[in-house]
């Protein structure tokens, strides 16, 4: 071999060696480049990350200062308000010295008086035989005696009201009288304690015992030319035929079992104590009758309660003896609104509390329908609307029979005062005569806030849980339609308290009587409820315009019931409770303003 082929062999070999450990450097290359280009992507990555933390910290750190800002304005308007309440405390244990001072003086007056009264008396009788305290009571002793003796609580009317002045006392026939002044107090100048620097009345009832008379009426027999013959009772104004009962007593036993709520053995225990001796029975049988006589009232109003835009609805179980003893029946009724141009409540006795009878009730309704969420009112042709007062129910229910954490506790606190809020606006919306599209503007403007805040909060914390508050929050959502119509209906109320305290005097007949003996007597009740209510709701006197209604029966019909009814305008004025009707006891007019 020649010596260039071998250099040229040996050049091509260290070509090749070259080669193969410049590819080798090449995938190092390459495995440190994807290296760094892995290492940049999660290196940026990171910088990102700490670029969203850091914007957080900001975010968070803006708030801080806020909310700090806005505690130290919290603060200094409380530390404000307890310099101003600082003040205000300085001066009222200023006052309550002045009147300690004053009360000491009195006590110290009130000693004396008594100190000279029993010398008196023992220079006029001697002293006296009973052993009596040697401690003298002086301001100090009955001061001390004061703080030792526990608080008392205090039972009787409010501070700075008077006896029946939160009553209706239209009831009864006021009488006023210019009181005449003792002879030793006649003369203003011997009273020590002053001069007469005002006058006021006080209300005192006097009780007229009722007068019960037994009449004879003439009954004539007469006979006709085939020999038959009929009797024929001579002048009376009676419906009641040749029965003992007349209108007036009609009257008298319906005011007792509707309007007072007695049980007919207690009636019967009353008539018998006061020397007329009338069974259960036989005042079983004149109020059937009487219930019977009001009938054409009943539907009259029924059809006109019908015609109205809004009707409050309630049902309470009420016991009859003549069905099964595991059947339950059921007292309805509906009344008008506030709103309506009549008052009025109609009561039905059903034997169940099934869909159909609400659909017989309501038959030719299409209006609001106010109740508590019962199935049974949600009928075609008819909007619902639900009770705030059901709502609230629901928590105070909880807060009085379950035992629940502070969180809890404080949590239902608020939303009952939401509600509450409610109420309070509603009232005084009431108080200032707002109504139609005023109340509207005013309820929306005021209340919706309030509704929108309370249905978000308990949106919220609403689960698919069945503890008893998580119930509570669906039983409003649920009913959310309902509660909210007050905000596009100015003639619904917040509540159905209507109708609630309409049932209650079915409860209190049922709490006092029981039960009905009879499917008929249970109707007749109700039918007299009816009358009666609708009569104290409108504030005629219910026995006198039972009794006036009676005496009229043969006149009443269907195409004038309308001038008969306890709502018509052309009632006899005297049928009424009436302010005006005073009776005025007094020779000196001049003094009563």
């Amino acid at each position: 071999m020649k010596l260039g082929d071998k250099f040229i062999k040996n050049q091509d070999e260290y070509i090749k060696e070259l080669q193969a450990l410049l590819a080798a450097k090449e995938e190092e290359i390459a495995s440190l480049t994807k290296e760094i280009s892995d290492n940049k992507i999660e290196h940026k990555s990171k910088i990102n990350a700490l670029n969203e933390i850091n914007k957080k910290l900001k975010s968070a750190n803006n708030n801080l200062i806020k909310n700090q800002t806005k505690l130290e304005k919290q603060l200094d308007k409380k530390d404000k308000e307890y310099c101003a309440l600082e003040k205000k405390n300085e001066m009222n244990l200023s006052e309550m010295k002045k009147l300690t001072y004053k009360m000491e003086v009195l006590i110290e007056h009130l000693v004396n008086s008594q100190l000279m009264t029993r010398k008196a008396i023992e220079e006029l009788y001697g002293p006296s035989s009973e052993k009596t305290s040697k401690i003298i009571p002086t301001s100090e002793n009955v001061r001390n005696k004061c703080k030792e003796d526990k608080p008392i609580k205090v039972r009787g009317r409010k501070k700075g009201t008077q006896n029946f002045s939160n009553r209706n006392t239209d009831f009864y026939n006021k009488i006023i009288e210019n009181m005449d002044l003792p002879t030793e107090y006649q003369d203003p100048a011997s009273l020590e304690v002053g001069t007469l620097i005002s006058e006021r009345y006080i209300q005192k009832i006097h009780e007229v015992p009722a007068k019960r008379t037994m009449v004879l009426k003439k009954v004539g027999m007469y006979q006709l030319r085939d020999g038959t013959t009929f009797e024929i009772i001579f002048n009376t104004k009676d419906p009641f035929g040749f029965s003992a009962c007349t209108p007036s007593f009609a009257s008298y036993l319906t005011y007792l079992k509707c309007a007072l709520y007695l049980p007919n053995d207690r009636i019967e225990h009353m008539f018998e104590v006061q020397g007329t001796p009338i069974s259960k029975q036989l005042q079983y049988s004149y109020l059937l009758k009487t219930s019977e006589f009001f009938k054409i009232a009943l539907k009259k109003m029924h059809k006109d309660l019908l015609t109205c835009n809004v009707l409050h609805a309630d049902e309470t179980t009420y016991s009859n003896l003549s069905v099964a003893e595991n059947k339950t029946n059921y007292t309805w009724a509906i009344s008008s609104p506030r709103s309506s141009s009549f008052q009025a409540v109609c009561y039905f006795y059903k034997d169940n509390r099934k869909y159909e009878n609400a659909e017989e009730i309501f038959a030719g309704f299409k209006g609001t329908i106010v109740s508590d969420r019962y199935k049974a009112y949600e009928l075609d042709d008819v909007k619902n609307a639900f009770c705030w007062s059901h709502a609230r129910r629901k928590y105070t229910d909880i807060i009085k029979h379950l035992k629940v954490d502070t969180n809890d506790y404080n949590l239902l606190k608020d939303l009952i005062e939401k509600i509450n809020k409610i109420f309070h606006l509603e009232k005084s919306y009431a108080q200032l005569n707002i109504y139609g599209d005023k109340l509207l503007k005013k309820r929306n403007k005021e209340i919706k806030p309030v509704i929108d805040d309370y249905f978000k909060t308990i949106k919220d914390l609403v689960n698919e849980s069945d503890n008893e508050i998580n119930l509570a929050f669906k039983y409003s959502i649920n009913g959310e339609n309902g509660l909210r119509v007050l905000l596009t209906n100015p003639l619904v109320d917040a509540s159905n308290n209507l109708a609630e305290n309409v049932m209650r005097k079915v409860a209190k007949i049922r709490d006092n009587s029981l039960f009905s003996a009879t499917t008929e007597g249970a109707h007749a009740t109700m039918i007299l409820l009816s009358i009666v209510q609708s009569c104290i709701l409108n504030f005629v006197n219910p026995e006198k315009y039972v009794q006036y209604y009676l005496e009229n029966y043969e006149l009443i019909n269907d195409e004038n019931v309308d001038k008969y009814l306890p709502y018509s305008t052309e009632l006899p004025k005297e049928l009424y409770f009436s302010k005006s009707d005073i009776e005025i006891n007094t020779n000196d007019l001049d003094q009563i303003d």
